[in-house]
């Protein structure tokens, strides 16, 4: 069973304290990776990329009983043990990926491993795109063995475990851990840029981990996120009674195009309108896919 972050239940983002402020980091001896300090706890991480310390063995010897101080008044959280199944499976990959060309792992392995996890492969298929044709995309037009991340992505493991904290989620899964490479990916570069022609900010993304994981998360009352997450959540609960399958786009097109038919508290209702509609346009196709473009045929 995967450890699980211990989160105050409380919905108020502000609640974490410090780790809302900016992660603030320290090397460590050992040369490679960073420590954060959080609520009494120092937070390090294990899953270093050399072949000697992945298997499990090498872990628990480093974090035995042996390797720590006999009195110590912190405690420390190893994230590599937050990570769920899939994120350790993709961490590892991104490892093998760099291996293969001879090259330090960069935060652009970790992305390409992530594309092979099933909800990463759901958030693209939410956003009308595939996962498997972004992969051999971003193959083919990044060389990464011009690519420089060394000290980026040993920040990644630390900013995944502070949005899982801050929206509460129980484990650090490949959905936080793609926020944190988005995070540290460095700017202008090969991630950052297909984030943006996909119009999926960090903001959206967090979104998302609330809806597609529900998250005892809330946005501010009447906020865009609050009206959109309110919209994801009514369209699963469609999805679930009636097969439908809504793209991310379709949902926020309806939220979009609301927003000059009624009261600004009432947009998300009327947005939820439209997708009802554009639900019975889509049965008389027949397609169990709404798309933006039957969503705007909705309200023609």
């Amino acid at each position: 069973m995967d450890t699980k972050i211990k989160n105050n239940t409380s919905t108020n983002s502000a609640s974490s304290g410090l780790i809302f402020g900016g992660l603030k980091y320290q090397k460590i001896d050992s040369g490679w990776g960073l420590i954060g300090l959080f609520e009494g706890y120092r937070l390090v991480f294990s899953a270093v990329f050399t072949k000697s310390r992945f298997g499990l063995e090498e872990i628990k010897k480093f974090f035995g009983p042996a390797k720590r101080p006999q009195k110590s008044i912190i405690t420390n959280i190893d994230l590599f043990k937050l990570f769920s199944k899939d994120s350790a499976k993709a961490w590892g990959q991104a490892y093998n990926f760099a291996r293969k060309r001879k090259q330090q792992p960069t935060p652009e392995d970790v992305f390409l491993a992530l594309l092979g996890s099933a909800p990463v492969k759901i958030l693209f298929n939410r956003l009308n795109l595939s996962a498997a044709t972004t992969k051999t995309f971003f193959k083919n037009s990044v060389n990464l063995n011009s690519v420089s991340g060394a000290e980026e992505i040993k920040k990644v493991p630390f900013e995944a475990f502070a949005l899982a904290t801050k929206l509460h989620n129980q484990t650090i899964d490949p959905l936080m851990l793609l926020a944190g490479v988005l995070k540290c990916a460095p700017k202008g570069g090969a991630v950052s840029t297909i984030f943006s022609n996909l119009g999926l900010s960090m903001e959206k993304l967090e979104l998302y981990c609330v809806w597609a994981l529900n998250l005892n998360y809330e946005f501010p009352k009447n906020s865009p996120s609050g009206k959109l997450l309110y919209c994801c959540r009514q369209a699963q609960a469609l999805e679930e009674h009636f097969g439908y399958f809504f793209q991310l786009p379709a949902i926020q097109t309806a939220l979009e195009l609301s927003s000059n038919q009624t009261l600004k508290d009432l947009e998300h209702k009327k947005a939820l309108q439209i997708l009802v509609k554009a639900a019975g346009l889509a049965k008389k196709k027949p397609t169990k896919i709404i798309t933006v473009k039957l969503v705007r045929q909705a309200v023609i």
